[in-house]
């Protein structure tokens, strides 16, 4: 015999100026719905695990074979969370139908699966229920579900333009270039638009490592940068900017976002050609001109595009570990990007500062931020920081080569930071480590607190007891 749900529910009675407020019991059986952070990761599965299948059918591969299905998930969950690892090269192993399949899972895992179930509901004349719209808020890191199918229209709109406009731009590029040529110019142009727009870093150039051939086409990589700045900012400051045009008139968040942008947009690409300016195997083997451009690029791409103009096997250990910190970064919160996220440490950098002035809020331009917010931001950090931590030595035992720590711990950030550079460890990856990479792919994609969330969605029925205070000696 199943136990029976009670609900406790607040009656509020007036009399003659007078308010009575009685807890009372609804017996009222409560259902058991899926939570949206598990609604969230099932979709994900779902899509991730469809991919999988479509890639290792005969169909999918240029040679018309049955693709290893180990190597069909790493594809799968590298595109769906618009990651961009690869252990098969995309230009030669895949079949235009196979191409076709990468693409649309980029694009579905770069606006969030729900975005497009929503878009698709609304297609079919079909309702929306509140539980969708919950899903849906969670995918696109909302706090508040108020206008958010109509902001999933305008984030689907926003996309395709972008899309579209750098799609043409690449057109016209491809059209004349020697390695693609005019017959594949179309396709090549949308394949790399959405690889860009949502970040995923994938790419069809054939005997490249990534854009390596177009590290002195400084229009191409300007084009990419162009369609990854957004996937950086985030369609909300994005929108935002547009809209207010002047920064004083822009609200906290983007004003915070703008900020740590410019601020490490340059460190990052200054950091990266001081340190490689003279290293023949990546940006010493250029033109002075092209140097500036590439580091100018890897400044902006290190943080969640993951498209590369050197070999990153070749740089050295020094760089790698200043590139570690960007990567830890991330995007901005509600980007295709991911990370801690920019809006994090932003908010950990305001409570320091109130820490270090005397202040008893954290602040930023003239607002408070919250404490539950910093609350959130320690625990991402932490639950971030850990999951790196914990997942280089076992990913450094699942290699079928030696690697150094520092290359280990440079793939495993650009791993679970969904960016997508990699040293080459992927290639030397067991089969358990490839599996192993594709739950991490999804886990980066989601986020640790997401995944927190699901497990701990079930909240308890009563309400929680303040203990007494006592002084803690820290520091």
């Amino acid at each position: 015999m199943k136990k029976q749900q009670f609900r406790s529910e607040r009656l509020v009675s007036v009399k003659r100026g007078r308010s009575i407020a009685l807890d009372m019991a609804n017996t009222l059986r409560r259902p058991n719905r899926i939570s949206p952070q598990v609604a969230l990761i099932l979709g994900f599965f779902a899509i991730i695990g469809s991919g999988t299948i479509l890639l290792s059918l005969p169909f999918a591969s240029a040679n018309n074979t049955a693709t290893n299905i180990i190597d069909s998930l790493f594809t799968a969950a590298s595109a769906t969370g618009t990651v961009g690892l690869v252990v098969l090269e995309t230009s030669t192993h895949w079949s235009r139908a196979g191409h076709i399949i990468i693409l649309i899972l980029m694009q579905v895992g770069g606006l969030g699966f729900m975005a497009g179930a929503i878009l698709l509901f609304m297609a079919l004349g079909r309702p929306i229920s509140f539980g969708h719209r919950q899903t849906l808020a969670e995918s696109m890191s909302l706090r508040a579900i108020g206008g958010v199918v109509g902001l999933a229209k305008r984030l689907l709109v926003f996309t395709i333009a972008v899309e579209i406009v750098g799609g043409l731009l690449l057109f016209f590029q491809f059209q004349n270039d020697k390695i693609v040529g005019p017959e594949d110019a179309v396709f090549y142009a949308v394949f790399h638009s959405v690889s860009a727009v949502t970040v995923s870093g994938f790419d069809l150039i054939p005997g490249s490592d990534s854009l390596r051939v177009y590290s002195e086409s400084p229009l191409f990589l300007m084009t990419i940068l162009f369609m990854t700045i957004q996937g950086d900012l985030g369609f909300l400051v994005v929108v935002e900017i547009f809209r207010k045009l002047r920064f004083s008139a822009m609200n906290m968040e983007t004003k915070l976002v703008l900020v740590l942008n410019a601020f490490l947009w340059p460190m990052a690409g200054i950091g990266f050609a001081l340190l490689e300016w003279q290293n023949a195997n990546s940006l010493g083997g250029l033109p002075i001109a092209h140097r500036v451009t590439n580091a100018v690029f890897h400044g902006f791409t290190v943080r969640g595009a993951g498209f590369s103009t050197v070999d990153f096997s070749m740089i050295g250990e020094l760089t790698m570990i200043f590139m570690i910190l960007f990567m830890i970064v991330g995007g901005a919160s509600a980007s295709m990007s991911s990370g801690v996220r920019v809006n994090t440490i932003g908010a950990l950098l305001a409570a320091m500062k109130s820490s270090l002035t005397g202040r008893p809020y954290a602040e930023a331009f003239g607002r408070t931020i919250t404490t539950d917010r910093i609350h959130v931001s320690i625990t991402i950090l932490i639950l971030y920081l850990t999951l790196l931590f914990v997942s280089v030595p076992v990913i450094f035992s699942l290699l079928n080569a030696e690697f150094s720590i520092a290359k280990t711990l440079f793939d495993t950030a650009s791993l679970i930071g969904i960016v997508g550079l990699s040293t080459g460890l992927p290639s030397e990856l067991s089969g358990l480590g490839k599996v192993f990479y594709s739950l991490m792919m999804f886990v980066g994609r989601l986020g640790p607190l997401l995944i927190a969330l699901a497990l701990l969605s079930r909240r308890a029925r009563h309400g929680w007891r303040k203990f007494p205070a006592s002084n803690l000696r820290v520091g």
